[in-house]
């Protein structure tokens, strides 16, 4: 008997659709969903949901096919898709209810750049909090003066410089780093506690593993050196850095980064007069690594949040206004419709181990107003209880 498995690897399938993708940008798509417990509203809001799903599979679809055979005959077949395009911008064109049936005919404007997130709200600005720094070995750096609070602030000023507008200082105590060698506190009190003090979806933890700087010799000239009692000045310097993204909503870590660089044959030496994140301090050979670092760590934090969807939990529900702590740098506008989800949402789990959960939205929420620290909105339709600590999300 002869058994064996084919993978095959379609790389892109072209579907027709009504209208050609090289002759507009834009396609029309019809969504469907039912009216159920959540009335018209919520409908209307989850058929346009469905119709962008639509608009994205329109065009240019990888697939993924799979089959298995057994004695040269067929015995299973299956086939992914994932879209290839990405909606940038939508506009409803009408909608019609059917008995408990709504469709909503939607115009949907697609491209296939890499650079656009999977959905078109990705425009969202999450919170972050840039958190005070942990120093691993401090006699590594004990020539530079203010390293951590200086790393810590630059490392906010390049990622406002960047473009990452919603970020906040969080200056606290040592309880947000644990153990030798240092690593995060995950434990759920602190990222509550991170949280509560900064309304930040995100927060950004880093160690500054070790900054060593030692003299380059042979082994005769160390001897030398010992025999006649002359300290060199040290020629090379290696900066080690660790940082760590934490998803404060689902209080879990969602990147871990690091970087080091090494520089030799150089005076490595800072001194206490050019402190950390000074015009002198990047221009001497160990600023200049230290410059490196942390272009890579923002480059890495830019690239973990790219296309992350804001969320928050809600912080009070009035009838029918919810009051949630979304600032006006995330660029949430009068207007906009969110989701919701609610948080007791059970689980699936295999013995100890948590899989997640399927969620479906409970709510949509219209927004009314846009202030400093937090938005009102207003129920757009929901089919389940919203209550305060639910979560809502951009998509």
């Amino acid at each position: 008997m002869i058994t064996f498995k084919n993978l095959i690897w379609i790389g892109f399938l072209s579907l027709i659709s009504s209208i050609s993708l090289a002759q507009s940008p834009c396609v029309e798509v019809e969504g469907i969903a039912q009216i159920e417990q959540g009335g018209l509203a919520y409908a209307r809001q989850m058929a346009i949901r469905d119709a962008l799903a639509q608009a994205a599979l329109s065009s240019s679809v990888r697939v993924n096919a799979q089959s298995e055979t057994q004695n040269f005959a067929l015995t299973r077949q299956s086939a992914q898709f994932a879209a290839q395009q990405r909606v940038t911008s939508m506009k409803v064109l009408s909608e019609e209810q059917e008995g408990n049936t709504i469709r909503v005919s939607v115009s949907a404007c697609l491209t296939d750049e890499a650079k656009v997130c999977p959905n078109y709200i990705a425009r969202y600005v999450p919170k972050v909090a840039i958190a005070s720094v942990a120093v691993q070995d401090e006699y590594s750096v004990k020539d530079i003066l203010d390293v951590a609070p200086g790393y810590q602030g630059e490392l906010f000023n390049r990622l406002w410089s960047s473009g990452q507008r919603n970020v906040e200082l969080l200056h606290t105590a040592s309880d947000l780093y644990v153990g030798r060698p240092i690593v995060p506190n995950l434990s759920s009190t602190m990222l509550q506690t991170a949280s509560d003090r900064t309304l930040a979806q995100y927060l950004v933890l880093t160690v500054i593993r070790s900054a060593d700087w030692e003299v380059e010799q042979s082994a005769i000239a160390g001897e030398i050196r010992k025999a006649f009692r002359f300290d060199k000045e040290p020629t090379q310097r290696t900066v080690s850095v660790e940082w760590y993204v934490i998803d404060l909503i689902q209080e879990r870590m969602l990147v871990q980064g690091n970087a080091f660089k090494k520089v030799s044959d150089a005076d490595v030496r800072v001194g206490r007069d050019k402190p950390f994140a000074s015009r002198q301090f990047f221009v001497t050979p160990t600023g200049k690594l230290f410059d490196y670092v942390l272009n890579e760590q923002v480059a890495s934090i830019q690239e973990s949040l790219a296309c992350t969807p804001i969320a928050a939990t809600i912080a009070e529900v009035d009838k029918d206004k919810v009051v949630v702590p979304i600032s006006i740098d995330s660029g949430v506008a009068q207007g906009d419709v969110l989701a919701v989800y609610s948080k007791t949402s059970r689980p699936y789990r295999i013995g100890a181990i948590e899989l997640g959960a399927d969620l479906e939205p409970t709510a949509f929420i219209r927004v009314q107003k846009v202030l400093p620290r937090f938005i009102v909105g207003q129920f757009e339709g929901k089919k389940g209880l919203v209550q305060a600590g639910d979560i809502v999300k951009s998509w």
